[in-house]
């Protein structure tokens, strides 16, 4: 109404516009629970998975460890026993040292005052036992 400043407004029923947008309304929320689900389902299989390869790399990991501890022991044994050869040869070297100095001396003695090779010497016993005694050649 022009000049009194007042509006009129007309209501009309809006069922009737409404009515034909509803089954794409349905079908839109449908589609979107759908995706919703979609991502839902597919967030839990991709974490179903990473747990998977977790518990994996766990055992593996575990069964690493496990090696490497059985290849220490087996090392740490091999060194042991490596140090036991390195002193049982040092050992043989001193004795084979001192027999040699024993030989450099006994060499440089004169001859009347060296006393027979062991071998020479004539023992009623026999060693080794199996061994012939070099007399009875």
């Amino acid at each position: 109404m022009p000049g009194t400043g007042w509006t009129l407004t007309l209501l009309a029923p809006v069922r009737p516009v409404l009515e034909p947008a509803r089954p794409a309304a349905r079908l839109g929320a449908l589609l979107l629970g759908g995706a919703g689900l979609a991502g839902m389902a597919l967030a839990l299989r991709r974490r179903g998975r990473l747990r998977r390869d977790l518990a994996r790399d766990a055992a593996r990991r575990q069964e690493l460890e496990e090696q490497v501890s059985l290849r220490t022991a087996e090392l740490r044994t091999a060194n042991a026993r490596l140090r036991a050869e390195a002193v049982e040869r040092q050992r043989a070297e001193a004795t084979l040292h001192g027999l040699r100095d024993e030989l450099a001396q006994a060499n440089r003695r004169p001859s009347s005052a060296r006393s027979p090779p062991a071998w020479r010497m004539r023992s009623t016993s026999r060693w080794p036992p199996s061994a012939p005694s070099p007399t009875t050649r």
